[in-house]
């Protein structure tokens, strides 16, 4: 959205407190996962909770140029939703560190998955602009990203339920 917004301003004619509106409603879905995303994994475990949130930040990252020219409140909503989604993987996250490392090598995992998201970050930045600047406009930025992350998704959900198969022959 960093990028994204710049080219979603000036064809929209938004002005500095729109952008700020657009651009923080996602962290009020983002905090509001962040402890429920943890019980939520305790519950159903890291693979399903991180799949399903890959799969809402997917879905509204794929919705973002439609309820951007749907309206204001709308986008606005859709960054919340997508905030929601995002807020549930960090919890997961560091479940699935603290169980599939051992205590020696977790702080080394955490900080390798911090620091990953900055890498991301310093990747996606630059594909943004290259996206927003091309023929297809900066929707392209949020598709190509939601199919990324739908993949991934995908990706999770292929391996939860090949362990669920495995798990239900092994009880029969």
């Amino acid at each position: 959205m960093a990028i994204a917004i710049i080219y979603m301003a000036k064809e929209f004619n938004w002005n500095h407190s729109i952008q700020g509106y657009v651009s923080s409603s996602f962290y009020f879905g983002y905090i509001s996962t962040q402890i429920i995303g943890g019980v939520l994994t305790d519950k159903f475990g890291c693979r399903r909770v991180l799949g399903t949130a890959a799969a809402i930040w997917s879905l509204f990252t794929l919705l973002t140029p439609i309820s951007a020219r749907i309206d204001i409140y709308c986008l606005i909503l859709c960054r919340i939703c997508l905030g929601i989604g995002e807020g549930l993987s960090y919890p997961a996250i560091f479940s699935l560190i603290s169980k599939w490392f051992p205590p020696e090598e977790q702080s080394r995992a955490a900080s390798i998955i911090c620091v990953s998201s900055y890498v991301g970050m310093v990747i996606t930045m630059p594909v943004s602009n290259l996206l927003g600047s091309s023929q297809f406009g900066w929707e392209s930025i949020f598709w190509v990203f939601a199919i990324v992350g739908s993949i991934w998704s995908v990706g999770i959900f292929r391996k939860v339920i090949l362990e669920t198969i495995q798990e239900s022959a092994k009880k029969n």
